[in-house]
């Protein structure tokens, strides 16, 4: 499954019993208009107003950092996306709630078959003063 595939999943099942009679209004960023979250919240989704502009659009909680996906990269399942070698990684699986930090190596091949997602770890600034 992609990247985008398993986007479309994640909004899905954010959605839930709302989604099928609504897929034609929900865009493909998991927004739908104010107008119709609206109706959706006053039937029990939690939704919550995500732009505050003339065109406002809402989204369910569940998924309101989709397009950041709560800054975790899922692994390509060709590898295409990997991080760099030598960056500072904090590597997860998912299905077995694995977790570990460590130096992406050169070979990432291990990574690649054992992981789902990775986050890169910026190192803490020290204080200027």
């Amino acid at each position: 499954m992609t990247n985008e595939q398993a986007k479309q999943e994640a909004i899905k099942k954010a959605y839930g019993p709302f989604y099928e009679p609504n897929k034609d209004l929900i865009h493909n960023d998991g927004t739908v208009t104010n107008y119709i979250g609206g109706l959706m919240f006053e039937k029990g989704l939690e939704i919550s107003t995500i732009d505050k502009t003339k065109h406002s659009r809402s989204i369910p909680d569940l998924i309101k950092d989709l397009e950041n996906n709560n800054g975790w990269i899922r692994i390509e399942p060709d590898g295409s996306n990997l991080p760099e070698e030598y960056e500072f990684v904090r590597w997860l699986n998912l299905h077995e709630d694995l977790e570990r930090d460590c130096v992406a190596p050169k070979d990432q091949w291990y990574f690649l078959k054992k992981y789902t997602h990775y986050k890169i770890i910026k190192p803490e600034l020290r204080p200027i003063y």
